[in-house]
């Protein structure tokens, strides 16, 4: 952030450093199992709450207090919408899916920022009509970058701009900077 605000080039973005500092290979093996199939259409009443059953009768097994049951944003609220009005296991907890709960999360983004400048901005980089599903949310991928290359940038100049720097302080920030090398950094060094 620093670095963009004082222009320094070869510093690389959030994405590339945490990229080169989580670079080891850690990871545990996991066993994938099929789950028994239920023949019915997934939007049905009667499916989900099979579904809803059998994940409590698993984790009951298992003794989980909690039983967390995900779905996609079609299926969350008739999921929800059964388990508050059944008297199915009070200890089932209904999440949303996690790239839905993402998108959820851009719309509302691109909602409270709706007449802020934002949209006409995204226009000098993106297409007219892919504006529109980036505020909301459905252009994921799309909006994801845009407020990657556009936040760290506004909050610099927001922040940096306000903290009173010698002129000779930023040239000694500024090249530091420039001398790190970010390609042999890794999570130990910081």
């Amino acid at each position: 952030m620093c670095a963009q605000w004082l222009g320094v080039i070869k510093c690389p973005g959030w994405n590339e450093f945490m990229e080169t500092i989580t670079d080891s290979p850690e990871y545990q093996e996991t066993q994938i199992s099929f789950l028994p199939f239920v023949n019915l259409p997934p939007s049905s009443p009667d499916c989900i709450h099979s579904v809803l059953i059998f994940a409590a009768q698993e984790c009951k097994k298992l003794n989980q207090r909690t039983c967390f049951v995900t779905f996609d944003q079609p299926l969350y609220i008739k999921a929800r919408n059964i388990v508050e009005s059944s008297k199915l296991n009070p200890q089932i907890v209904v999440r949303l899916g996690g790239f839905h709960l993402l998108m959820s999360f851009m719309g509302s983004i691109g909602y409270i920022m709706a007449g802020s400048g934002l949209r006409e901005l995204w226009k000098t980089i993106y297409a007219a009509n892919s504006i529109d599903k980036m505020m909301t949310g459905h252009a994921y991928s799309r909006a994801v970058r845009a407020h990657n290359m556009l936040t760290p940038l506004c909050l610099s100049k927001i922040i940096l701009d306000e903290i009173e720097l010698t002129e000779e302080y930023k040239i000694t920030l500024k090249n530091y900077i420039s001398s790190t090398d970010y390609i042999t950094s890794t999570l130990e060094d910081i």
